[in-house]
């Protein structure tokens, strides 16, 4: 029984790695998406950033 609670335990621990590692690429943008949007509070065409690119 021991054996199968270290290979949890490693197992476990590579998963809360892996999680801790994408949270702050993929969740934590999800949950505050006015945090992480280009052109806040802004309405369109406001600002350089928020419009299209011009004509090259």
């Amino acid at each position: 029984m021991a054996g199968l609670s270290r290979t949890v335990g490693i197992f476990g621990g590579f998963v809360a790695v892996v999680v801790a590692a994408f949270y702050p690429i993929y969740f934590r943008p999800l949950l505050l998406p006015e945090e992480y949007s280009e052109c806040p509070g802004q309405g369109r065409g406001a600002g350089r950033a928020c419009g299209a690119p011009g004509p090259l």
